[in-house]
Parts: structure tokens; C-alpha cells; sequence
């Protein structure tokens, strides 16, 4: 995050210097996404963890440092947010400070923390991540279902390095247990391609002019020469070359399976739902009801609370049962017991299955 950061200090600082702000506004917009929906998510557990120990230290101090320059960033364009961000986390706790985010310097990218790699590494995992959730969403597979399997093809040693080092953390954002490789991507699709006319075109007038010769080239491609393109090979011709930015790729895949691909990866889920896999999904779906019943009861989110648990079904149960320590865990829970009757306690439902809960502070 403190490399994004970095990345995003250095971008508006050249981009506002030649009065770009069409420019500035994706780039603020994509380091906002990144803040919110990776960095703060992935660091719930480090946020809220008891033990007051040096990860947590970690998080904190990274999230306190990132909201201040990104208000001294944020203060052109969003000057009331900025200075309500600045007063909160500066001028209450630092006297001395300037009075205001728009009397501060801006903020200038520190190279000791710039990383291009490490960003580089997690925009490909992300982009995994995203092709998984699409995946999901396309095929109406929600993200609380838990899946059996993916099956990825990396388009090179960096990206297979990626997938390999990032592979726990991959699986937990996808909600899926194994993860598995392979080298060939025509052993999981039917590969076929046809040219992208925008992508031939926007090179120039001199493929625009020679474009049914690149056409017909393109459309005549082996899946060999598909696979050398995405390799990083190129077609040469009098006028120039075309490479795989040239092509529209097509995979069909084998029933039950589900393939999305960029230029990094290309990704496949196993959609078949077992018993055990749907039961495990009922647990997440209770997590859910659970944790907005927190939020509804105002519980801090260190408190420890006992859940109360009511259900007719056996299959939630038995989903319970099976998945307690996880419930447990993810819900500060430190008792999960049963009633006899639902008598007070709020009716419910998780994936279908009918059940009744209360929750109290432990």
C-alpha cells in the first residue's frame, strides 16, 4: 500500500505540473480502490486481532500514514473531505502542525518506499482474483459458495511465480480450496483466434491499408503459432509486425468448467457444488447474518459475543458442526450454543436453510 502510494504522489505531481487533471482523477479513483477494497480488507484481521503485538502496530501506522498524504493529495480536488481526513488524524493529536491540509507541502513520491515490482505482482494478482469473481458472477456462483477447485495457466515464469508465492491468499479471496497448474493452455480450452481490427488499425495507416492481408494471416493461425504470439513472438510483414495485442482469442471449455483470461493468466473454476461444499457455504452465509447482527447491536469489533443457535434443519446443523471453529473465528464468538425452542430469538435463513439466533456479549 505504501508503494501505491508512492506511485500515486509521483503520478498527480507530474500530471498536475502540465495541467493534466483529466489524468489525475482515474489514478486518485484506482488508489482509493486499492486502499478500501484490498489494503483495508485484507488487513481486517490484523486491525482487530487482540494481541497488541508489531503486525498490528504495522497495520495501523501504514493505514494512519496513508490517510494523511492522501488527504495532502486528495486536497486540490476534494478540499472539505481533505481537511475534515487532516483535522482527525493531525491537528487533534499535533498542535504544531500547519491548521490546515492546504497549508501543508504536497506530498512528493518517497523512492526508499516505491516498489514497481511489488505493485506489478499484485496488480497480476488481483487481476486472477478478478477474472475468478467474474467467473462467478457470469455463471451465478456466489462468492460465499465455496469451490473445489481452479485450474490456472501462467503466461510466463514471473506470472507462474506469482500464482505460486500468492497462492493462499488467492484461494481465500476466491473462496476456493485447491489450486493446481497447468503449462499447456490447450489442455484446458479449445484455443482458437480472429483478428482485433481496432488493435490492427490504431498501429497506423499502413496496417489499416494492408489490413486484409493481416486478416487473413491472423485467421489461418495454428494453435502453435497462437501459443508463440502470446509467448511474445510476432508476425512480420513489409510493413511492420502484429503481435498477440492483435488478436481476439476464443476458448470454449469442457462442461462443468469455466475459463476467463488476460494477458497474465488464464484462469478456470470447477463449478460442480457437493453436499460438503454447500454445507460449508450455509456456515459463511451464518458468519454473515451474524456479523450484521454486530453491526446492528453497535458491538466494537474487539468484543467477544456468545451466539444462541435454533434450527429444525438438519443440514444446517450438521454445516454448523462441521465448520464451528471457523463460525467461531470469524465472529469473535466464544460460545456457540443451542436452544430448544426459537422462542426470542430472530428468525433467519442461511443459503435457504431456516434458523433462529440471538447474540450477547461474552
Amino acid at each position: 500500500m505504501l508503494a501505491t502510494l508512492q506511485d500515486l504522489a509521483a503520478k498527480v505531481e507530474v500530471e498536475m505540473k502540465a495541467y493534466r487533471l483529466y489524468n489525475v482523477v482515474p489514478a486518485v479513483i484506482a488508489a482509493v480502490d486499492d486502499l478500501t477494497n484490498w489494503y483495508v480488507r485484507r488487513s481486517r484481521r490484523r486491525f482487530w486481532k487482540s494481541e497488541n503485538d508489531g503486525d498490528k502496530n504495522a497495520a495501523y501506522a501504514t493505514m494512519y500514514k496513508v490517510l494523511v498524504d492522501f488527504s495532502k493529495i486528495l486536497a486540490p480536488f476534494l478540499p472539505l473531505l481533505a481537511e475534515e481526513i487532516y483535522q482527525i488524524l493531525v491537528r487533534e493529536v499535533d498542535a504544531n502542525a500547519p491548521v490546515s491540509v492546504h497549508l501543508c507541502e504536497f506530498p512528493s513520491a518517497d523512492k526508499s518506499l516505491m516498489d514497481e515490482k511489488l505493485v506489478e505482482r499484485i496488480a497480476m494478482v488481483r487481476g486472477m482474483v478478478e477474472m475468478g469473481r467474474v467467473i462467478r458472477a457470469t455463471n451465478n456462483v456466489k462468492n460465499r459458495m465455496p469451490i473445489a477447485c481452479m485450474t490456472v495457466v501462467a503466461h510466463g515464469t514471473e506470472e507462474k511465480n506469482v500464482a505460486e508465492t500468492m497462492k493462499d491468499l488467492i484461494l481465500e479471496e476466491l473462496n476456493v480450496r485447491e489450486m493446481k497448474f497447468l503449462e499447456d493452455e490447450t489442455k484446458l480450452v479449445k484455443l482458437s483466434a480472429k483478428p482485433n481490427f481496432l488493435a490492427i488499425k490504431a498501429k497506423g495507416p499502413d496496417y489499416a491499408k494492408n489490413m486484409k492481408v493481416i486478416s487473413a494471416k491472423l485467421n489461418s493461425l495454428s494453435v502453435d503459432e497462437i501459443k508463440a504470439l502470446q509467448n511474445g513472438e510476432t508476425i512480420k510483414f513489409d510493413f511492420g509486425e502484429v503481435g498477440a495485442d492483435c488478436l481476439m482469442l476464443n476458448r470454449i471449455v469442457a462442461d462443468g468448467m469455466a475459463v476467463e483470461a488476460d494477458q497474465h493468466f488464464t484462469v478456470a473454476l470447477d463449478l460442480k457444488i457437493t453436499d460438503e461444499l454447500r454445507r460449508a457455504c450455509v456456515a459463511r452465509e451464518l458468519v454473515n447474518r451474524i456479523q450484521n447482527r454486530r453491526k446492528d447491536q453497535n458491538y466494537a469489533i474487539t468484543d467477544k459475543i456468545e451466539v444462541t443457535l435454533f434450527s429444525a434443519s438438519d443440514v444446517f446443523k450438521q454445516a454448523v458442526a462441521e465448520n464451528e471453529a471457523y463460525i467461531a473465528g470469524e465472529t469473535q464468538a466464544v460460545a456457540i450454543k443451542w436452544a430448544a425452542a426459537a422462542d426470542g430469538l430472530e428468525a433467519n435463513d442461511a443459503d435457504g436453510e431456516a434458523f433462529a439466533f440471538t447474540t450477547v456479549k461474552a
